[in-house]
């Protein structure tokens, strides 16, 4: 009888034991997954880190900005007042990490739970430039569900890395499909700084158009 119960028990505690060994190779696998899409831009079917993102409906093509993409970070794009950190969405009480853009194989990719910008414009008298950020819809991102929540005169927010905000004012939400190949979202030629939020989700983009209106120190909130 003891001897039984000893049998049980170790075969209890190898059983937890390998339960153990299988989810940490499972997490180890998934996490060195995740790192090949970030690093190498190939999306694998269970990782899903990284997804591409059409962008080419927009007029001008933001590709013509792929060779300027390094210098994104200089005061010449993104002005005086520092990187992009993060986008608040108002009307969602969302806070949504941004971070630069991922090009690979003329392709633009984006990770699942992070928005990405793209400088489209040098900046203007010390304000960032014209920028698009684009994202896949999610929980973590915007979902299907809040994109109808974001409507003309809510304001999304712009934080950077030097504790600044700029403020957007949405003027205009709109919606593309892919089955039509022949629509497009032409970019005004404007004197004033704007920023175009792209949301994919499945054959649909939703374009949030939005206008600076201010930008204050996060001492001055």
């Amino acid at each position: 009888m003891i001897a039984a119960v000893r049998f049980i028990r170790s075969g209890v505690f190898l059983t937890g034991r390998t339960g153990i060994y299988i989810a940490c190779g499972l997490l180890t696998a998934f996490l060195l997954a995740n790192s090949y899409e970030t690093t190498f831009g190939q999306t694998l079917p269970v990782a899903n880190a990284v997804s591409k993102v059409d962008l080419s409906y927009f007029q001008p093509n933001p590709d013509f900005m792929v060779p300027a993409l390094n210098s994104q970070t200089s005061s010449a794009y993104q002005g005086t007042y520092g990187t992009p950190s993060q986008i608040r969405i108002a009307a969602t009480a969302k806070n949504i990490t941004i971070a630069a853009p991922i090009y690979h194989q003329h392709s633009w990719l984006a990770r699942s739970s992070t928005a990405h910008y793209i400088l489209v414009s040098h900046a203007k008298e010390g304000d960032i430039g014209d920028l698009i950020v684009y994202m896949t819809g999610s929980r973590t991102t915007i979902a299907k569900d809040e994109v109808d929540k974001i409507k003309p005169s809510s304001n999304i927010y712009l934080y950077t890395k030097r504790d600044w905000r700029y403020m957007y004012r949405v003027n205009e939400v709109a919606t593309l499909n892919d089955s039509d190949a022949s629509e497009r979202y032409v970019i005004p030629q404007t004197t004033g700084n704007r920023m175009y939020l792209v949301v994919q989700d499945g054959p649909a983009h939703t374009i949030i158009a939005t206008t600076l209106v201010n930008v204050q120190s996060e001492d001055q909130q």
